[in-house]
């Protein structure tokens, strides 16, 4: 194995909106560094995760003036450029991420690149997702449309958010994403729409009281490079780009799949209904489906037998113990995914089926 060069030859930037901590920093860091060591050092692209480059649309106008190489977009800030990249968005359009992801990686999504691409973008073939959008509030849960009547909803600062929850009776406030707690805090909004995940961990359920699960929007980001940096790139260089970009994209899809399950069992979905409804029987099928895509074994669900009154057991399994088992293996997966190397031995041991 050669050595690393010193000083790289090409020396980029890739931004996103996310926290350092989110598994899209986290992936995109992992990448980027099996990029340099592919390309022997050739290529070095740094990190600048939580808006650090800028609120979403002032980091797309650097990228396009290529202050930026590299840049997960939401369809939502390319929406202010390009209007028709806000299908991306469009409400109830899908019934599952699996639908989400054959439509946006198809012709369909071939189509919106196509668009993009009309900026003056190179964008990459597989959308990097999010999840579907659920509504956190302050105020009351949302059961009925009726319920959005005045409702004070943080959105992005984009005339398409803005026309869609006006429509619904919303009373829209747009605030850049890094300012959403502050926004909740001060009861600028009383409400947001993110996926599971980002409501625990970027701090909203901490000052929101009900979690609604709507499932109103499917939201993804599109990995873009600008065009005289990439082009600027050997063509093997590219061709080790385009190889990581595709497989920490499906990564990144298979965390996303597993933390929403989990902020929304264990954090955020559970925490806004107050702790007392905080069942996970029904979740049994997609925890099973998301281990077995991880390659786990699933636990034998003869240890968990439904018991009678008298404690003796009844034949059947108890779904609920069952999922709570496949649950905690879960959270052990995404502890031993998230850390860092050094400590992935120590989070590895609970999935050990050691007796």
């Amino acid at each position: 194995m050669s050595a690393i060069n010193s000083q790289p030859t090409f020396k980029y930037i890739c931004a996103n909106d996310m926290r350092a901590e989110n598994p899209l920093n986290i992936r995109l860091g992992q990448m980027w560094k099996a990029v340099e060591e592919e390309s022997n050092g050739i290529l070095h692209v740094e990190l600048m995760p939580w808006g650090s480059a800028g609120a979403s649309k002032i980091s797309l106008g650097k990228l396009l003036n290529n202050e930026i190489a590299f840049h997960p977009v939401s369809g939502m800030p390319l929406s202010t450029r390009i209007p028709i990249a806000a299908m991306e968005g469009l409400p109830f359009a899908f019934r599952d991420e699996a639908e989400a992801f054959r439509v946006l990686d198809g012709e369909f999504g071939n189509l919106l690149r196509k668009e993009i691409s009309s900026l003056g973008l190179f964008v990459f073939p597989l959308i990097w997702h999010q999840g579907f959008n659920q509504m956190s509030t302050s105020v009351g849960p949302i059961r009925h449309a009726d319920d959005l009547a005045g409702f004070k909803l943080r959105i992005a600062q984009v005339p398409y958010k803005i026309d869609l929850f006006k429509a619904l009776g919303c009373d829209p406030q747009p605030i850049h994403y890094q300012g959403v707690l502050d926004g909740l805090k001060s009861g600028q909004a009383t409400g947001q729409e993110t996926p599971y995940l980002y409501t625990e961990m970027d701090g909203f359920a901490d000052v929101q009281t009900h979690l609604s699960i709507t499932n109103h929007r499917f939201a993804a980001f599109w990995m873009c490079a600008h065009p005289d940096s990439w082009n600027a790139l050997p063509a093997d260089i590219q061709a080790i780009v385009q190889r990581n970009m595709t497989q920490y994209a499906m990564l990144f899809r298979e965390d996303m799949l597993r933390e929403n399950i989990a902020a929304d069992i264990g954090g955020g979905g559970c925490a806004a209904s107050g702790g007392t409804n905080c069942t996970y029987a029904s979740r049994v099928t997609e925890l099973e489906r998301t281990l077995a895509d991880a390659g786990l074994d699933l636990p034998d669900p003869r240890g968990y037998p439904q018991l009678n009154s008298a404690g003796e057991p009844t034949g059947s399994r108890d779904d609920e113990q069952y999922a709570r088992a496949l649950y905690a293996r879960l959270t052990s997966l995404e502890a031993l995914l998230l850390s860092p190397t050094e400590g992935q031995l120590a989070a590895a041991f609970p999935l050990l089926d050691v007796q």
